[in-house]
């Protein structure tokens, strides 16, 4: 996971990729007890979405090096959350979470995305999200 993302410490919350194929990812994310996030001891649900926008940057990433790009994660920009639904007000911290993020279109820099994230519990997140990664160079 180092190498996919440009985030660090507590703003990484991706853990692992569990599996992809060049349109949808498959990945584990969780947020430590320590941090920021969380508030009172739970993790505000919104922050779901920025673990599909994580997901969605790892893809891209894999994509790239599977395409012969060998450069480091190029800085990308949600910029579209459409028909989110966040199925709770809030997850608890340190549990492994499963985020599912499939391409479903494309247009040159500006990609979105199928996005779900659940928790042992159920469901937490539902919706689209966009992106904008700009070209290398």
């Amino acid at each position: 996971m180092i190498d996919l993302l440009p985030h660090e410490g507590p703003a990484r919350l991706l853990v692992r990729v569990v599996d992809s194929s060049p349109d949808s990812i498959v990945a584990e994310a969780a947020v430590e007890r320590t941090a920021p996030y969380v508030i009172d001891g739970a993790v505000p649900s919104y922050v779901a979405l920025e673990m599909a926008a994580q997901a969605a940057a790892a893809l891209e990433a894999i994509e790239s090096r599977r395409q012969g790009d060998g450069s480091a994660p190029r800085t990308g920009f949600l910029v579209r959350a459409r028909r989110v639904r966040l199925e709770a007000a809030e997850f608890a911290p340190a549990r492994p979470l499963r985020v599912t993020v499939q391409r479903i279109a494309r247009a040159g820099p500006l990609h979105t995305y199928r996005a779900r994230v659940s928790s042992p519990d159920g469901p937490l997140l539902d919706g689209e999200l966009s992106t904008f990664v700009p070209e290398a160079g």
